[in-house]
């Protein structure tokens, strides 16, 4: 019986031995929970970014600051705050940890307009030197990311409008220098006359073999589908000139080339009168 108690107490001594190890351990590694909530955290050099307003993944403190300095231009009055859940895990050893939850953010915009909107963050944490460092964040906004594209859309949209009718009067005009600023170099176009490559539409306006037309072109039913920087324009065109009228079902292709949109194919078809 002595012998049996004298066994109880040196195992329970020895697991007092290994739960304190494991909790030292446990404490020894700099991403811990607390260490996150007081922000003693820095970022890596080689940080892995994903934000809905960068476009694209971004890899690398330098690039990110970059990045966000353009994107995030002129915001002032900048306010975050984690709402809803918000939980923080860290490893074991606390080499590792990651955050996530709703955060609430508002802004100033360089025009003064105030913008709020919620966004889905997580974080991921590591240790390297000796520090814990974030080596990757994701951010999705819930609200404003939607009205956000809407309006890049919308501009978009405008931006192309506007220099279709650009393209379309220097077709008119057969305004060479027009259509090769507008044109991608590998630029076509075709119909029922078959294919026709941007240099050979080029030189048919400037040897006058395509001459210019005088009336009034009305654009109708014109739809927009983006596909990242690329986009489909459907359209029916009513051309209404002097020697005849017709009507057009046009398809053209454009591409955000820098800051504007370039064509890069257009196709077209003669509608049949309506009886």
């Amino acid at each position: 019986m002595c012998f049996r108690s004298t066994l109880i107490r040196t195992l329970v001594l020895v697991l007092c031995n290994i739960a304190l190890a494991v909790l030292v351990h446990a404490q020894a590694g700099p991403c811990t929970e607390d260490a996150i909530k007081q922000d003693k955290v820095t970022v890596a050099d080689d940080v892995f970014m994903y934000m809905t307003p960068f476009g694209k993944p971004i890899i690398g403190k330098s690039a990110a600051r970059e990045t966000s300095g353009k994107k995030f231009e002129g915001r002032t009055n900048i306010q975050r705050s984690w709402v809803d859940e918000h939980r923080i895990v860290s490893s074991a050893s606390a080499e590792m940890a990651y955050e996530y939850g709703t955060m609430g953010m508002s802004y100033d915009s360089k025009d003064g307009q105030p913008h709020k909107f919620q966004a889905v963050i997580l974080e991921v944490y590591k240790s390297k030197d000796g520090a814990c460092k974030l080596v990757a964040e994701t951010m999705e906004p819930l609200s404003e990311a939607k009205d956000s594209a809407s309006t890049e859309r919308a501009s978009d949209e405008q931006a192309i409008r506007r220099i279709n009718d650009e393209w379309l009067k220097a077709s008119d005009m057969a305004d060479a220098a027009t259509l090769d600023r507008i044109e991608t170099e590998d630029f076509t176009v075709s119909g029922a006359f078959g294919q026709t490559t941007k240099q050979q539409q080029l030189d048919m306006v400037r040897n006058h073999s395509w001459k210019p037309q005088t009336g009034t072109l009305k654009i109708e039913n014109q739809q927009f589908r983006f596909y990242g920087d690329v986009a489909l324009v459907t359209e029916i065109d009513h051309w209404s000139g002097a020697e005849k009228e017709s009507d057009y079902q046009s398809t053209a292709l454009w591409r955000r080339d820098g800051n504007a949109w370039k064509a890069v194919h257009l196709h077209y078809s003669t509608l049949a009168k309506k009886p």
